[in-house]
């Protein structure tokens, strides 16, 4: 009413089931909001409106647009998981990323809502690609591909709900999701050539252990 939420006395600024008389615009308007529904965001991508391809691979675009993040290099004397110190004029090893994350929420204050952001799921969009920029320059590469998934994504969800709570958005997190993380489309190929030349040379290793284990009883 007047550009405030109407007071207690006339009836609370949240309405009942049931029908409601209202003075006309723009003495009196009434907001609906979804307060009761799962509601989600993407991060990391844009989604496309054509159906997804029946076989996803890491060299075609998946979405109409996706986004590369930093991951840290992983040194290889360090426990996994943890980055390389390493003097601070030398080049860190880095990687780049892309995930596809999505985000529920509900709305459990819906004052703050309405009212406390002119675009309250934009704010939220962007604490969480915060978080996750964040997040992702503290991880390995293959920590993040492999076991470190799920300790990431529950991570990410505690970075969320502290960043959504100290905004002041009315909403709480109910599940960050990892399902898709992957090389960038453009650097996928090389990033594949590269992974299968380390199998390769694990294989030729595995291969002359092998030989020798078979010659060497034989020759003794």
């Amino acid at each position: 009413r007047l550009g405030r939420p109407r007071a207690e006395a006339d009836g609370g600024w949240h309405l009942g089931p049931g029908a409601h008389l209202k003075r006309p615009w723009p003495f009196e308007t009434v907001q609906r909001f979804p307060a009761r529904r799962i509601l989600t965001l993407q991060l990391g991508y844009t989604p496309d409106q054509s159906p997804p391809p029946d076989t996803v691979v890491w060299t075609r675009p998946h979405y109409a647009q996706e986004d590369a993040y930093l991951v840290a290099g992983h040194d290889p004397a360090a426990p996994t998981g943890t980055v390389a110190a390493g003097d601070a004029a030398a080049a860190a090893p880095v990687n780049m990323v892309s995930f596809n994350v999505p985000v529920e929420y509900r709305i459990t204050n819906l004052l703050q809502y309405a009212y406390g952001h002119a675009d309250p799921d934009g704010a939220l969009r962007h604490a969480g690609a915060r978080a996750l920029t964040r997040e992702a320059a503290g991880r390995d590469l293959f920590d993040l591909l492999g076991a470190g998934r799920a300790e990431v994504a529950s991570a990410l969800r505690a970075r969320i709900a502290a960043d959504a709570a100290a905004l002041g958005l009315g909403v709480e997190i109910v599940f960050v999701g990892l399902p898709n993380i992957h090389p960038p489309v453009p650097v996928a190929e090389a990033f594949e050539s590269v992974i299968g030349a380390g199998e390769e040379r694990e294989a030729k290793v595995l291969d002359g252990a092998a030989h020798a284990a078979r010659q060497g009883p034989l020759a003794e």
